[in-house]
């Protein structure tokens, strides 16, 4: 299981570790989060996701994600948000 929230919290570049270990991988934790560690919506945190972006290629096919998301004060919308905001990330040119 790769994490990019947890491994950007850390201070790894998602880049070089899923280059590294991407054989590897079999899960990856779609979660961003702030400098004090917390989850926080995607794209409000420090995770370079157009970095991440960029290795979607390189990633197997199995790979499966799963979105690891904070639920906010209304989980409905904040699932919708996030599942457009990575949708966007993975389908921008």
């Amino acid at each position: 299981v790769y994490d990019l929230g947890n491994a950007s919290y850390c201070g790894y570049d998602i880049k070089e570790d899923i280059t590294l270990v991407n054989d590897y991988i079999k899960l990856i934790h779609i979660k961003d989060k702030n400098e004090y560690g917390e989850n926080v919506s995607l794209g409000k945190g420090i995770v370079d996701f157009l970095k991440f972006k960029d290795l979607v290629s390189l990633i197997d096919s199995k790979t499966r994600f799963t979105l690891e998301t904070t639920r906010g004060l209304n989980p409905l919308q904040e699932q919708q948000n996030n599942y457009n905001f990575i949708s966007e990330i993975l389908n921008k040119n």
